[in-house]
């Protein structure tokens, strides 16, 4: 796989969600974020290529037998909508390959394919602050719609562009690579199926990629 000089250390994901959205929903955001990440390094670390990754176990608090400096790792949060979460990426610093893909992946699920333009609300002066609330509500809808309909159809590109570095991890011999695909693609229909809108996902600080990854 090649793999470029340096690749992100810390992400910061940026995004709307609705006024009232749930703990749990937040939570299962957060926990999806997990899931990917954690799949696609048990794929990519020899530790774990004769680990079965499709287990319940593997959604359970502790079911990951990941390091603790491996995994992903919650510098900051602030929930305001836009909402931001600071992550940072454990794995980069000693699986360089499993950070690389999850970055990738990420930004194809929660990211409209190419510079998609908002049509922002044009919000008149004078108009009261309650017809204001009401109008970006209305707008923040129908972008959450938006987004949930293109994703549908660019999920499974999204896999399919790191395809074949997934095929060059180490290989396994309890799943085929077949079934470790098909549970990755899952974990990024997950991800899309939230009432969240990620607007921006950008590289706060980079790691340098050691030669002999």
């Amino acid at each position: 796989m090649d793999l470029p000089e340096t690749i992100p250390y810390e992400i910061v994901i940026r995004g709307a969600e609705e006024k009232n959205i749930s703990v749990e929903e937040f939570a299962n955001f957060l926990r999806d974020l997990v899931f990917l990440h954690d799949r696609v390094l048990m794929m990519a670390s020899e530790d774990f290529s004769q680990t079965k990754i499709a287990y319940s176990f593997f959604y359970t608090r502790n079911g990951r037998p990941i390091r603790k400096e491996q995994q992903l790792a919650l510098v900051s949060l602030r929930k305001e909508s836009p909402f931001e979460i600071v992550v940072l990426i454990g794995s980069a610093i000693a699986v360089a390959p499993a950070a690389w893909i999850y970055f990738r992946i990420l930004r194809g699920t929660l990211l409209l394919r190419g510079e998609i333009e908002k049509q922002d609300v044009e919000i008149e002066k004078g108009k009261s602050e309650i017809e204001k609330l009401e109008m970006e509500k209305v707008h923040l809808a129908y972008e959450i719609e938006k987004k949930r309909r293109q994703l549908q159809e660019q999920t499974p590109k999204v896999v399919e562009d790191v395809r074949g570095d997934l095929q060059e991890l180490p290989p396994s011999s309890v799943e085929t690579f077949e079934e470790r695909m098909h549970l990755v693609e899952r974990d990024v229909e997950r991800l899309t199926d939230h009432e969240i809108v990620v607007s921006e996902i950008s590289v706060r600080r980079y790691v340098r990629v050691k030669k002999n990854e």
